[in-house]
């Protein structure tokens, strides 16, 4: 399934213009952690061969047949698999960290499908989202950062950086799983690990580790049509 493979900034479906609706109509509140970044979100989309869903997934919007798409069943599927239980709706906590909850969902329901259609060999384990949220505020940002400060929030360009391992240092950024690795155990969501790692950055071990486990392509959707065509496909 081609979504699989190119994860899109959600941040910013509908170009530039929804994204500052968005932050006016979150404003201060709460726990949004959104925090867009216009500039560097135009610095990513230059650097790659095919920014936009538009180029990078014309085939899938030729052949879109306008059809529901209910991915949830396959995430449940694979949840059901790795750990018996149904597929539920994760909760940041008071930490703004959606911009990491929404590439690991994406991530985590991207490769259900694939297994669902036996393009994995097993059914995924859920995506962590502690490493994504610190490495889009710190290594993947440009220039990079070793300390992005107590602050919440991050923006869509700086997790596709991340999750495509396509950062300043060459090796480093990826999908963990929650699971342990050696003496971390991301195998539940962590509040004080996120303020922690988002302030510091993610282990350099993980951030290595991560890098095993990457997205082939990353693409901004601009476009109503080819986000459900995006969805439409898995």
């Amino acid at each position: 399934m081609f979504a699989a493979a190119v994860l899109i900034l959600a941040a910013a479906l509908i170009g530039f213009r929804s994204a500052g609706l968005l932050e006016q109509s979150i404003g201060p509140a709460g726990n949004f952690g959104y925090t867009p970044d216009p500039e560097a979100t135009r610095a990513f989309l230059a650097e790659l061969d095919q920014p936009t869903f538009r180029q990078a997934g014309r085939e899938v919007i030729a052949n879109a047949k306008g059809k529901d798409a209910y991915l949830y069943r396959y995430a449940d599927k694979a949840h059901r698999a790795v750990y018996g239980t149904p597929f539920g709706p994760w909760n940041q906590g008071p930490v703004g960290t959606c911009v990491s909850f929404g590439w690991a969902m994406g991530s985590y329901i991207g490769q259900a499908v694939d297994w669902s259609q036996g393009q994995l060999p097993h059914p995924p384990k859920l995506v962590a989202t502690e490493p994504l949220y610190a490495g889009s505020r710190t290594a993947a940002r440009l220039p990079p950062v070793t300390f992005a400060g107590f602050s919440d929030g991050s923006y869509g360009a700086a997790a596709a950086r991340w999750v495509s391992g396509q950062c300043k240092e060459q090796g480093i950024g990826g999908i963990l799983f929650r699971q342990q690795y050696g003496e971390h155990d991301l195998s539940a969501y962590s509040t004080s690990l996120s303020k922690q790692w988002g302030a510091y950055g993610c282990p350099r071990p993980l951030a290595i580790e991560a890098n095993k486990h990457t997205a082939k392509a990353v693409a901004l959707c601009e476009t109503w049509e080819g986000l459900t065509a995006a969805l439409e496909s898995g």
